[in-house]
């Protein structure tokens, strides 16, 4: 399911009580107007205030919620967060990325931040993933055969501007991040919900690793760009 709605106004009844996993990229507050849709400065954290009111009646117990910002809403998302009683907190993940752009009169900001809670009341799903080691260690003693396991920093490059990936879409996240949430926090047959899709790459995830997906965004261009992305005899398999 792919549709338009704005998750200020209340939550899809279709997906009450079925939620795995909730993921976000939520504004980041930069007060610039990107090419597809304009970014606020206050709108990230009414955002994320409406994301986890939802989340109470969207997510399973122990369904999982992941809101992604930089460092200009960073503590206001994580405070919010910490503040709902309902929710216990889980990790925070650090993506960090390279990008052109360097810092002239400071240290240029080249991360991302995940953070993870999950709804009280029930299990929660965390994966091990593992990565190879930076070197080859063979058969040594006390190192796994199939690499270290991934710590909460996450280097996964961003999208190039030639990358076949590219939907034209402002700021879109590259698909290995969010195979990489998808991973650790939910199962295969899991149903992922993200309301605010952008170029649909958390469906994209959910097709790469076997889950069941539905996306929103409130903007129409996003949900065109990710209904021309995705699959349509597969988008609406979460029931």
């Amino acid at each position: 399911m792919i549709f338009r709605h704005d998750i200020h106004e209340g939550v899809p009844l279709a997906l009450m009580d079925r939620v795995n996993l909730l993921y976000a990229d939520l504004p980041y507050g930069t007060g610039r107007k990107f090419k597809h849709y304009g970014d606020p400065v206050e709108g990230a954290v009414g955002v994320a205030q409406s994301i986890v009111t939802a989340a109470a009646m969207l997510l399973v117990p122990g369904g999982v919620v992941v809101l992604q910002c930089d460092h200009r809403v960073n503590y206001k998302v994580r405070t919010l967060l910490e503040d709902t009683p309902y929710l216990s907190f889980l990790n925070e993940i650090i993506w960090s990325y390279a990008s052109g752009g360097a810092g002239q009169k400071k240290v240029p900001h080249k991360h991302d931040t995940l953070h993870v809670f999950y709804k009280k009341g029930g299990t929660y799903t965390f994966n091990v993933l593992r990565e190879p080691y930076p070197r080859d260690y063979g058969s040594r003693a006390g190192f796994h055969p199939d690499g270290r396991m991934c710590t909460s920093v996450w280097n996964i490059p961003i999208l190039s501007t030639t990358s076949k990936e590219r939907t034209g879409y402002s700021t879109e996240k590259p698909p290995k991040l969010l195979e990489r949430v998808l991973l650790t926090y939910s199962n295969p047959g899991d149903l992922v919900y993200d309301p605010c899709c952008g170029s649909g790459v958390t469906g994209v995830a959910a097709q790469t690793t076997g889950r069941k997906y539905s996306l929103s965004d409130i903007n129409p261009v996003a949900v065109k760009i990710s209904r021309d992305r995705l699959d349509p005899s597969t988008s609406s398999r979460y029931s």
